[in-house]
């Protein structure tokens, strides 16, 4: 259990946390890499990033397996502010992030179905509003269309565009 926290986060997961790789302290469970409860079963941690590739995984500071946390293949693309579904176990692999932009980036990591985590990078906006992104009402929409160089083995996603608006698709 995370010290004078109230237990929200269910075993194995409700020991420390760390994001760990190349984004801060070369794979170390560094002090500043740890997770800290946000709701029930999710914990962040905000890093600022520079622009780079990063490669990383959720993990405890044993590498114990049910918290060792990334994809199933090495290294995989995880694209900032898209949700991307993990495994933990002792093979996962490392999520590979591409970071355009300079800035603090929030690491999310929701174990609310531990056998379907999920993980979030998004870059934390200064809003004057604590961080937090501002509210969307219920009937706008947000559409983000990427694409990837089919022919260029190793390509990575990008986004080609993004369309707001109010409505439904």
């Amino acid at each position: 259990l995370l010290a004078g926290v109230a237990a929200k986060v269910d075993p194995p997961f409700d020991i420390p946390m760390y994001v760990r790789g190349t984004v801060r302290g070369d794979w170390a469970a560094a002090p500043e890499n740890l997770m800290s409860e946000e709701s029930d079963n999710v914990l962040a941690v905000t890093i600022p990033l520079e622009p780079g590739d990063f490669e990383f995984k959720v993990a405890d500071a044993g590498w114990t397996g049910p918290t060792n946390c990334g994809a199933d293949t090495d290294p995989t693309p995880v694209i900032p502010g898209v949700v991307f579904t993990g495994q933990c176990d002792a093979l996962s692999q490392n999520l590979l992030l591409s970071i355009g932009a300079a800035g603090d980036y929030k690491f999310t990591f929701n174990v609310t179905n531990p056998d379907a985590p999920t993980f979030l990078v998004a870059l934390q906006d200064d809003d004057g509003g604590g961080g937090q992104p501002p509210t969307e009402p219920d009937n706008s929409t947000v559409i983000r269309i990427y694409g990837v160089d089919v022919l260029n083995p190793g390509a990575e996603p990008a986004l080609l565009e993004t369309i707001e608006g109010l409505g439904r698709v």
